[in-house]
């Protein structure tokens, strides 16, 4: 499989980074970089400027459908993780809960053991 993945990766990596060089003039000029999307175009029948998102678009279709192939055969240890993933977040909802719980709790005999008086009109708060 990661022979695979080589085999894959490496040609993408290769053209866009040759791309990404020769467009900002790095390793061959411009004209060079126009020249061989103009004979990839004329080879296709598309305007140049479409072969990068066309390439692009084709990047990640393929990636989608390889990180499928990839999560296939290693269902057993996902399923694995999705769970322990979900137990754990359902202990800290839980725990959140109970401590909202817990400070709602609070809040209700504080306010009955010292309410809160609103000051009165025209009196400031916190005067003397």
């Amino acid at each position: 499989m990661r022979t695979f993945l080589v085999l894959w990766l490496g040609p993408i990596a290769g053209f866009w980074v040759w791309h990404l060089m020769t467009v900002n003039g790095l390793v061959f000029s411009l004209e060079y970089h126009d020249r061989v999307f103009a004979i990839y175009a004329a080879l296709l029948g598309i305007e140049p400027a479409a072969i990068p998102p066309l390439f692009a678009q084709g990047l990640l279709f393929d990636g989608l459908i390889l990180g499928l192939v990839l999560a296939f055969r290693r269902r057993r240890v996902l399923v694995v993780l999705a769970r322990d993933t979900i137990r754990r977040l359902r202990e800290t909802w839980a725990l959140r809960s109970a401590s909202s719980a817990f400070r709602r709790r609070l809040n209700e005999v504080s306010e009955t053991r010292y309410p809160s008086l609103p000051p009165e009109s025209g009196e400031r708060v916190g005067a003397l």
